[in-house]
């Protein structure tokens, strides 16, 4: 049962900060590109207030590398700037 513990205090940690997303605020992404076989995914952090948060992770089956860089334009025209990105 311990190996819960983490998880449970993430959680606990999740429902007790906002999710309204602060454009000002320090974003980066990790980006799957999913060669293959496998789903390409997003995942977008944001730092602020001394925290670091997801804001947005998703994954996308059989998806085409245009319709990604679609997306990941989207993302940071609705969240703001992200300054770093990691692939």
């Amino acid at each position: 049962m311990l190996h819960y513990l983490p998880i449970r205090r993430a959680v606990e940690l999740g429902n007790k900060y906002p999710t309204i997303i602060n454009k000002q605020a320090q974003h980066s992404a990790g980006i799957d590109p999913g060669f293959g076989s496998s789903s390409f995914g997003i995942c977008v952090l944001e730092h602020s207030d001394e925290i670091i948060k997801v804001v947005y992770a998703d994954q996308f089956e059989r998806s085409s590398f245009n319709d990604m860089v679609q997306k990941v334009w989207e993302l940071q025209t609705t969240i703001g700037l992200i300054g770093i990105i990691f692939t």
